[in-house]
């Protein structure tokens, strides 16, 4: 029933017509006061972004040492993967393993159609125009209880995630295979994926180091405003440990499946059947880097973005790019806590 409804129009129209008139009429929620936006933002400004200096993080690395350690030791593993991707990649230009970046798909990809990738981004933007009035709702509620403001943000972003996963699952049972079939995502297939997805990941470790490098002194250089995605802003500044775990979770498991599962098991095998297999990653690459709105991250990003493709167009199975796109981001969530801890024990 839901697979029917979903490729149906009806769904879609619905939603369409709430959120119209939502947005002409604010109709079904009840528009907050300006003293209850006022107390939203005192709730905000009590709590603004860290701006660390070196005094700060000799404070804190002074207050726990065992937090600077684990920094240390971040760093350390960082640089040894560096190094280590550096000899990855001279070793394969050197012996011409290289060449097997452009080995062709072992399996056949899922057969999406570009209209089914259609209906898909149009639920998720009709998710995405819902959710402020979602929010005003929320707080109507929370003004008149003790609720942390930064669940605005963690919720909206794990509800949208997961109604992601739902979407792409119910649209890939209509393909006459199991999902996981359909994904590669069970047997030796997966497990081949996951070892040349991470063998490729460490490859190009120093490469994604160096373009950030190179994008961080472009942005200085010209001056360009900056602004940190709301889920990074919820790392610079205090909050409860259950809102950080609820971070952390979202950033290193709900959301690198949800992505996964739309970017490459969707987006890219409808984009691969209309253009060669390079074309289709450097588009993948850069669709994947401009839904996450980071101006420093674009570059680093869209070289993970392409990786990911790739990995998947060699391997036919997401259980590699999945596992790479976890590992990425816990190895940012990891060190983004350690500092969040050497700052508040600066303070």
């Amino acid at each position: 029933m839901i697979q029917r409804l979903l490729r149906g129009s009806l769904v879609y129209w619905i939603l369409a017509l709430i959120v119209v008139a939502l947005w002409t009429r604010m109709g079904g929620v009840r528009r907050p006061s300006a003293e209850a936006f006022a107390q939203v933002r005192t709730a905000f400004q009590t709590h603004e972004p860290f701006v660390p200096d070196q005094q700060q993080l000799e404070r804190g690395a002074q207050q726990a040492p065992l937090v600077a350690g684990a920094l240390w030791l971040w760093f350390l593993f960082i640089i040894s993967l560096g190094i280590s991707g550096l000899a990855v990649t001279l070793h394969a230009v050197w012996t011409g393993r290289i060449r097997l970046l452009w080995q062709p798909a072992m399996g056949r990809f899922p057969p999406w159609k570009l209209g089914e990738v259609v209906r898909i981004i149009a639920l998720l933007v009709l998710m995405v125009l819902l959710f402020p009035y979602a929010r005003l709702a929320i707080l109507t509620i929370q003004l008149s209880s003790d609720a942390n403001p930064s669940l605005w943000i963690v919720a909206p972003a794990a509800v949208i995630d997961v109604f992601a996963i739902a979407t792409v699952i119910s649209f890939a049972r209509g393909k006459g295979r199991s999902v996981s079939e359909l994904f590669g995502l069970s047997g030796d297939t997966a497990w081949q994926s996951i070892r040349i997805g991470l063998y490729s990941y460490v490859a190009i470790i120093p490469w994604v180091l160096a373009l950030i490098v190179l994008s961080v002194m472009v942005v200085r250089t010209l001056h360009l405003p900056v602004q940190m995605e709301p889920i990074q802003e919820l790392l610079f500044k205090p909050g409860e440990p259950w809102i950080l775990a609820m971070t952390f979770v979202l950033a290193c498991i709900i959301g690198p499946l949800a992505e996964e599962l739309f970017f490459r098991g969707v987006l890219y095998p409808a984009t691969r059947q209309r253009m060669s297999s390079g074309v289709a990653m450097l588009v993948n690459g850069a669709v994947f880097s401009l839904a996450h709105t980071n101006l420093i991250g674009f570059l680093p990003i869209l070289l993970l973005g392409c990786l990911l493709a790739n990995v998947y167009e060699r391997t036919s199975s997401l259980a590699g790019s999945m596992a790479v796109h976890i590992a990425h981001n816990t190895l940012l969530m990891s060190a983004a806590l350690l500092l969040h801890q050497l700052i508040i024990a600066g303070q």
